[in-house]
């Protein structure tokens, strides 16, 4: 607590919050680097299943990105189509993705469907 006191005498409020909310995003990259990196690691087959997902579904082009979001870890997927049921595609390609790509299995993230 004698540091976070000095810190605070020798800076502004504004100056120490911003302190704060760094150090906040930097433990949550740091809590979630691991998954983020195994996440990455397969990022080229995840993009495919999304792809080809989307081809069954005729829902067109994909982007595909990593994201860490209040401290959850997310595979954030745009469709070029509208998406109706959200939810359904996400846990369709949740499932597909941890099914073929056995390393994802046991990782904490979710699919995040964006408009």
């Amino acid at each position: 607590m004698k540091e976070i006191e000095a810190l605070l005498d020798k800076t502004t409020s504004q100056t120490f919050s911003k302190v704060m909310r760094i150090a906040h995003d930097y433990y949550l990259w740091k809590e979630n680097e691991p998954s983020a990196e195994t996440l990455y690691q397969h990022l080229k087959d995840i993009e495919s299943i999304v792809q080809n997902y989307s081809l069954r579904l005729r829902l067109g082009g994909t982007s595909t990105s990593v994201v860490i979001d209040k401290g959850q870890l997310q595979l954030q997927i745009e469709f070029d189509k509208h998406v109706s049921d959200k939810g359904g595609v996400a846990r369709d390609l949740t499932n597909e993705i941890k099914g073929k790509i056995p390393e994802l299995k046991p990782l904490d993230f979710r699919i995040w469907i964006k408009t």
